[in-house]
C-alpha cells in the first residue's frame, strides 16, 4: 500500500510539474525518433519511429519497454526495458543490496565486457554492466549484446532499472540506439518532491 501511495504522490505531483514546463520534451529527440512519454509519470524516452511501446504500474512501480518489435506473448529481441521499483527499503530489501545482487547474479551467468563504478549522476546513485549473455528465444538460445543500468535514487524509496538488449549479431545497428535511448529522463531536474 504505501508503494501505491508513494506512486500517487509522484504522478499528482509530476502532473503538476508537467503542466507548469508546458509539456515540452526536455531531452533532446533526434531526427528518425519521437517523444515517448514514461506514463503515468511523465517521465520520457526518444524512441526510434516505427518501435513499440507499453507500459503498466502497480502499487510496486512500473515498466515501460520500447521495442523494434513485440510478439503476441510479449517477447522481443531488440528494445529497452525500464522497470520502476518502490518501496525498496520500506519491504527490507535494501536498495543497494537489491543492486548489488542482481549485478552479481548477472557476473554468475553472462561475460561481463564492461562495468562501471557507482557514480553519483543527479538525485540517483548510478551503477551500469554490460554483458554478453545467452537466452532462450523461440526455443533457441541466443547471444545478446545486453547494457544494464541500475539507479538508486538517493532520497526516495526507488530503484530503476534499465535494459537494453539486441541479439548480439546485431549490436552495431542497435548500440547507437542503445546510446540515444540511455538519455531517458525518469523525474525532471526541476522536480523536488
Amino acid at each position: 500500500m504505501r508503494g501505491l501511495v508513494q506512486l500517487a504522490l509522484l504522478v499528482s505531483s509530476l502532473a503538476l510539474f508537467e503542466a507548469q514546463a508546458g509539456g515540452s520534451p526536455h531531452i533532446p529527440i533526434p531526427e528518425g525518433y519521437e517523444l515517448q512519454m514514461l506514463e503515468p509519470i511523465q517521465g520520457e524516452v526518444a524512441r526510434p519511429k516505427g518501435w513499440v511501446y507499453t507500459g503498466s504500474c502497480s502499487e510496486y512501480g512500473c515498466r515501460w519497454i520500447v521495442s523494434k518489435e513485440r510478439k503476441a506473448d510479449g517477447s522481443y529481441l531488440t528494445g529497452l526495458a525500464v522497470q520502476m521499483f518502490l518501496g525498496v527499503d520500506a519491504a527490507g530489501v535494501g536498495k543497494t543490496k537489491l543492486i548489488e545482487e542482481t549485478i552479481a547474479d548477472r557476473r554468475k551467468t553472462a561475460q561481463v565486457l564492461d562495468e562501471c563504478a557507482p557514480h553519483a549522476d543527479g538525485d540517483f546513485t548510478v551503477y551500469c554492466l554490460e554483458t554478453l549473455e545467452t537466452s532462450d528465444h523461440d526455443g533457441a538460445p541466443v547471444a545478446f549484446h545486453v547494457r544494464y543500468t541500475l539507479q538508486a535514487h538517493n532520497t526516495m524509496d526507488m530503484v530503476v532499472v534499465q535494459v537494453f538488449g539486441a541479439p548480439a549479431g546485431e549490436w552495431d545497428e542497435a548500440e547507437p540506439i542503445a546510446e540515444v535511448m540511455s538519455n531517458i529522463l525518469l523525474i525532471s531536474p526541476d522536480f523536488h518532491p
